[in-house]
């Protein structure tokens, strides 16, 4: 009987000095954590409230994180609609502000009988200049504001992708805050988008193109309005040039005129198919940009 209560005695003691163990072995871990609980420890203040704070709301409602991405999608894609309707609309008044054309003079005709002809085909000659130059003005407009919009949405775009790319990159793509990421994806692919686009449509150069056809057929109209009032100063000591000019007879005249018209008539409204993304193109350019942000 001794032995057996000695015995229970002896088990007692030692289950003391295991659970002192066991608490000696919590109390060490708790004031030196190991490298990973080190590491959670300093995880960033995004990722902590990213798992402690709109996780749980969205945990505590069901509602599921992809939803909450597709509406951050769908806010970004309505943002995007907003601002390409106002930023068109500013551009249009900003354009026809900026870019008039006042040049409504008619054709003097002569009172001559003997040139009523030839002068009624050169008020034909003027208007065609007049609307292929009226035709070309609003090209020039159109391509101004699709560039300007365009450019204007690339930068901001992209701006925003570049304030987005430190709190993503800080603890790479895995650990950070998935809504900021998809931020950063989404405004990464409309900048890529709207830098494309003017590529693909040639923006400046069809700007530069219509501005040159547009400027050649005002020095036409120009030219056109000013022969029967310049040959009115034909007489006396006249200069070189005037000679020549009153030397031209009106069906010479006419004739050169529509010679340059042929030589100037062209449709400056150029594309580069080529230059078109595919889906892959654009995976892969979004890919290398959430590539370089995780580091």
């Amino acid at each position: 009987m001794r032995n057996m209560s000695t015995d229970h005695v002896s088990l007692a003691d030692r289950a003391k000095h295991v659970s002192a163990a066991d608490s000696l072995v919590d109390f060490s871990q708790a004031a030196n954590p190991t490298p990973a609980a080190a590491g959670d420890a300093d995880a960033s203040p995004v990722a902590a409230a990213d798992a402690s704070g709109l996780d749980q709301a969205l945990r505590k409602h069901n509602i599921p994180r992809w939803t909450v991405i597709g509406l951050l999608c769908l806010t970004a894609l309505i943002v995007m609609s907003v601002s390409l309707y106002w930023l068109s609309a500013y551009s249009r008044a900003r354009a026809d502000a900026w870019i008039t054309d006042s040049s409504s003079e008619p054709l003097r005709i002569p009172q001559s009988t003997s040139e009523q002809e030839a002068a009624e085909r050169m008020q034909a000659q003027l208007s065609d200049a007049r609307a292929a130059s009226t035709f070309h003005l609003q090209l020039i407009k159109d391509f101004m504001r699709y560039q300007f919009v365009l450019t204007t949405l690339a930068t901001f775009s992209a701006a925003i992708a570049a304030l987005l790319l430190f709190p993503v990159s800080w603890n790479g793509l895995q650990k950070a805050n998935s809504y900021l990421v998809t931020m950063f994806l989404v405004s990464t692919a409309v900048a890529i988008g709207a830098t494309t686009l003017t590529q693909v449509y040639r923006l400046q150069e069809n700007v530069d193109e219509n501005k040159r056809l547009y400027l050649a057929y005002r020095v036409l109209e120009d030219e056109i309005r000013s022969f029967y009032p310049a040959r009115q100063s034909c007489v006396g000591s006249i200069s070189e040039n005037m000679k020549q000019l009153c030397e031209t007879s009106p069906a010479a005249f006419i004739r050169a005129i529509d010679k340059r018209i042929g030589d100037i008539r062209s449709l400056a409204v150029a594309f580069d198919p080529s230059r078109t993304p595919t889906v892959q193109d654009v995976f892969k350019q979004v890919s290398a940009a959430a590539q370089e942000a995780g580091g």
